[in-house]
């Protein structure tokens, strides 16, 4: 009986003000760390679903296991969410980040 809000990736983002959802429920994924309001705002539900050897391999840094997992981790801090992370990077984010 409740409504949540889904959240993806796109350049439509750019016109989102995510402050009037943040007291729904909200899942997000992947790229949408990199909105300025996440971060302000936290997400209920965030999944970063793609595989760590994708992760490796992509040309684009900000991608990259070093920055993502971590930029993930500070994007959360002293919030709520639910993380979601795809089970190959599990070695790389216990050895590196989320110490909580």
């Amino acid at each position: 009986g409740e409504r949540c809000f889904l959240l993806c990736t796109g350049s439509s983002l750019k016109e989102i003000d995510l402050s009037l959802i943040s007291e729904e429920y909200t899942f997000g994924c992947n790229l949408l760390i990199q909105h300025p309001d996440v971060w302000k705002h936290g997400l209920s539900f965030y999944a970063a679903m793609d595989p760590y050897f994708d992760l490796v391999t992509d040309p684009n840094p900000t991608v990259r296991p070093a920055v993502f997992f971590p930029s993930i981790e500070a994007a959360f801090r002293g919030h709520e969410t639910i993380l979601f992370l795809h089970p190959s990077g599990r070695r790389f984010i216990e050895k590196f980040c989320f110490t909580r």
